[in-house]
């Protein structure tokens, strides 16, 4: 049975990870992250995707920690 992709808004993302929605768009811009409908009003963003990417912005700062 395929999965169904979950996707939320913009709004959402900001609100329940605390992170700016500039930087949300960055990692639209940079192909990071999916989303559908680009203006920023009614973007949606695949939640998979972010949680993906914040584990691993997670791991680089941990990575950069362990090398001092």
């Amino acid at each position: 049975m395929p999965s169904e992709t979950a996707w939320t808004s913009l709004e959402n993302v900001a609100a329940t990870y605390c992170l700016e929605t500039s930087l949300i768009l960055k990692w639209v811009n940079d192909g990071s992250i999916c989303a559908e409908h680009h203006n920023t009003r009614s973007m949606r963003v695949k939640v998979d995707d972010l949680i993906q990417k914040i584990q691993h912005v997670k791991k680089l700062k941990q990575d950069f920690l362990d090398c001092d």
